[in-house]
């Protein structure tokens, strides 16, 4: 079972290299047969992420146990 939370819940901010980032991350944890989740992120940043419609492309959790937990 290979999978990755980023427990983002101290997170303000997420500058574009961040979303950068996190799609790298994202692939590279793939390429790997894992999945990444994204954990309890404030609502301007899950805002972005669906505007830009990565929604699609992560799993995101509403809080760190949710993304644990399934």
């Amino acid at each position: 079972h290979k999978t990755v939370v980023l427990d983002l819940a101290g997170l303000d901010y997420l500058s574009s290299f961040g979303i950068g980032c996190l799609i790298k991350l994202h692939r590279d944890v793939a390429e790997h047969g894992g999945t990444l989740r994204l954990a309890a992120l404030n609502a301007e940043i899950e805002d972005v992420l669906v505007k830009s419609r990565l929604d699609r492309k992560f799993e995101i959790f509403g809080s760190l146990d949710d993304a644990l937990l399934r």
